[in-house]
């Protein structure tokens, strides 16, 4: 009888011990759902980080698509968008003028789009004039440059993202007084790029 007693309680105490055996599982389960939260905020992050990154080939390529009439360049620097003056090309401006074409403005609201669209770039405007008067080259090129900043500002683009800088005919790309170099050299060059990012090797399209 006593050794029946005996084996009697051995039984109860091992159903006891293999009810309390999922406890310690329960233990596990907020660990387990605290790495898999940690594992979600990760990407996160990281699709943010690139979100309002500067993605300099597909703006690019926006640019080519919706401003057919504009040369484009990227390099280190940033993308570069040239408007000149040659013949059969639509201009900004005409000869030595400072009012914004009807042209121009279709061109430049294509752009302000695009800029709206991308809100972590800056935008470097740049006015230039052809080798004439030193003098009075660089205040048309001065009020060439603030007409398309002001454009841009009426927009709805921020002033605290530009730079505006005009240089009269100091800094032509091409030589020679031929009307075909003064036209090329009378341009505006509006720079898009991110102080955080620099671009890669020199491209033109």
């Amino acid at each position: 009888m006593q050794k029946f007693c005996t084996i009697f309680c051995m039984l109860i105490a091992g159903c006891t011990a293999s009810r309390k055996q999922p406890v310690p599982l329960q233990k596990t389960i907020p660990a387990t759902v605290s790495n898999t939260a940690n594992s979600k905020t990760i990407p996160a992050e990281k699709s943010k980080t690139i979100a309002v990154g500067f993605n300099a080939d597909k703006i690019a390529s926006r640019i080519k698509d919706e401003i057919k009439e504009a040369e484009l360049v990227k390099s280190n620097s940033g993308i570069h968008i040239l408007f000149d003056e040659q013949p059969g090309k639509t201009q900004i401006f005409y000869g030595y003028g400072t009012f914004i074409s009807v042209q121009g403005r279709e061109m430049l609201n294509r752009l302000s789009v695009i800029l709206l669209e991308n809100p972590g770039v800056i935008i470097k405007i740049t006015s230039h004039m052809d080798a004439g008067n030193a003098a009075s080259d660089m205040g048309i090129s001065q009020r060439r440059a603030k007409a398309v900043g002001d454009f841009f500002m009426a927009k709805g683009i921020s002033p605290h993202r530009m730079m505006i800088r005009w240089y009269g005919n100091r800094q032509p790309i091409e030589k020679g007084n031929s009307s075909a170099s003064k036209s090329k050299n009378r341009r505006i060059e509006i720079i898009i790029f991110s102080p955080e990012k620099p671009l890669g090797k020199q491209y033109r399209g």
